[in-house]
């Protein structure tokens, strides 16, 4: 009979008790189990917002022609402007510097451009100036009309903001570099 009771409680002791155990572990397993696929759920439709979001971002910047260019293109978005302005037929006479802003991810440089022609000839370079060269806008202009003895002439000044892109150096390095080094307007003429 003491054979039987310990083979008894062996038995239960090897092959039962860790059974319940197992059993009564089930509820708190099938809890962690569901939880776990509720987050995998909800990081599923995080991931696929996201993507919908880069394919978004992606088709609009397409759209705007792409990132600006970087700060050190300037002078070249700068030499596009006044090309367009000959192109459309009017006389650039100067452009300055007006100012500088350091932003988180880029630079805007502000120029103000002083030029001349018919009245035709600004409105045809607004035109193509929204729609051939992007990062580049028009914040201010005045039209004043000249008459001389020959054809009017349409006096016109304008402001550009130039955006583009500054290096990976952090913005805290460049307002440092962009104080420590006075800035010094440069003025382009060109004689009639």
């Amino acid at each position: 009979m003491a054979g039987g009771l310990v083979a008894g409680a062996l038995i239960y002791g090897i092959l039962i008790h860790p059974s319940f155990h197992l059993t009564s572990q089930y509820d708190q397993a099938l809890e962690a189990k569901n939880e776990a696929q509720e987050e995998l759920s909800r990081l599923h439709s995080e991931y696929q917002k996201l993507q919908q979001d880069i394919q978004t971002n992606k088709k609009q910047l397409g759209e705007l022609g792409g990132s600006p260019p970087p700060t050190s293109q300037k002078d070249a978005q700068v030499a596009r402007v006044t090309n367009l302005a000959s192109h459309c037929e009017l006389k650039i006479d100067q452009y300055s510097p007006v100012d500088t802003w350091d932003k988180v991810d880029h630079q805007e440089l502000y120029l103000r451009f002083a030029g001349r022609g018919n009245f035709q000839a600004i409105q045809k370079f607004l035109q193509h100036l929204e729609a051939e060269i992007d990062f580049v806008d028009v914040t201010h202009f005045s039209i004043s009309l000249v008459v001389l003895d020959g054809p009017s002439v349409c006096m016109f000044n304008w402001a550009c903001r130039f955006n583009g892109m500054t290096n990976a150096e952090p913005a805290k390095t460049n307002k440092a570099k962009a104080n420590a080094a006075p800035k010094t307007p440069k003025v382009v003429s060109s004689e009639s």
